[in-house]
């Protein structure tokens, strides 16, 4: 594998040319303890050393966060020696039409096509997936790993799911609105006429989804998976945007389907903000999950 840290690639997203832009960070080789005069952080020590097939973490974002926001998550792993693969779907509305869903299908399989590109089939491979605009990406992703034959080699050995997945909300929705009008560039007038409009479809969205096959973020985010690898969500009782009880419809499906879950829920840190608040206790969370998932794969 390239092990050039910080790196950058592309490849196209889509029928017309537009780039997939993803960062990556390739984890260094940790120093072993009889040649260090550095003692190893209880953190590093959690994930053991695989020499050339290290583990590999998808980070795939929430709507509206930055480069430098996805960043930092990247760099938790790294020190861990982890290499972290940070992406940022782009869904330009609230309400996906049936082009925008064939879109997404499509921005899927290139997202998958960056395992082959960086030659990371043989490593042990995470999705890290920040609230509903990353979760809905993230089942579309599981939907071609499951169906697929193409994809289906991949050893995928767990998910983080951090503040999803929630139900639709009016405060969902208007956040949605509200972020995508900034991301477009949109005058007041016209974000206050999408914000109505937006309303005005979801009272109406069981009509539109019969007639034109129209489907909502929310909806894509919370419907039920079935993939076989463990899930960890990390969520909070002062999550505005997706209650606590949102996420545990989720942990509750999953349990009683026998399927492998565990999940810490926090107190009083916010969406998509456990890591700012609890840094050492999140990134203990994380990194134990993904080395508790590893010893199924090792040889």
């Amino acid at each position: 594998m390239n092990r050039e840290n910080n790196s950058r690639r592309h490849s196209d997203a889509s029928e017309e040319n537009e780039e997939l832009e993803y960062s990556a960070q390739f984890a260094s080789k940790l120093p072993l303890a009889d040649d260090s005069d550095n003692e190893a952080s209880p953190i590093t020590e959690l994930i053991p050393k695989f020499e050339d097939r290290e583990p590999v973490v998808f980070l795939i974002g929430w709507a509206g966060c930055s480069e430098k926001n996805l960043a930092k998550y990247s760099s938790m792993y790294v020190s861990a020696g982890v290499t972290a693969i940070a992406f940022r779907p782009k869904f330009r509305r609230f309400f996906l039409t049936l082009r925008d869903q064939e879109e997404l299908a499509r921005q899927a399989v290139k997202f998958l096509e960056i395992a082959n590109d960086l030659e990371l089939e043989e490593h042990p491979i995470f999705f890290h997936v920040f609230s509903n605009n990353g979760v809905a990406f993230y089942s579309e992703v599981v939907n071609i790993i499951l169906n697929s034959q193409t994809h289906c080699h991949l050893k995928i050995c767990g998910a983080i799911l951090d503040s999803c997945p929630g139900r639709p909300h009016f405060a969902t929705i208007l956040r949605y609105s509200i972020i995508s009008a900034q991301e477009e560039n949109l005058s007041t007038a016209q974000t206050l006429l999408r914000i109505i409009c937006a309303f005005f479809f979801a009272i109406l969205y069981p009509l539109t989804k019969a007639l034109f096959g129209w489907s909502m973020t929310s909806r894509l985010a919370s419907r039920d998976r079935n993939e076989h690898w463990p899930i960890y969500y990390v969520y909070s009782d002062s999550d505005k945007l997706v209650p606590f009880k949102d996420v545990e419809l989720s942990i509750r499906f999953r349990s009683q389907n026998g399927l492998p879950v565990g999940s810490h829920r926090f107190n009083d840190s916010v969406h998509v903000a456990h890591f700012q608040k609890y840094p050492e206790e999140y990134a203990q969370h994380c990194l134990t999950f993904m080395r508790n998932c590893l010893p199924e794969i090792e040889e």
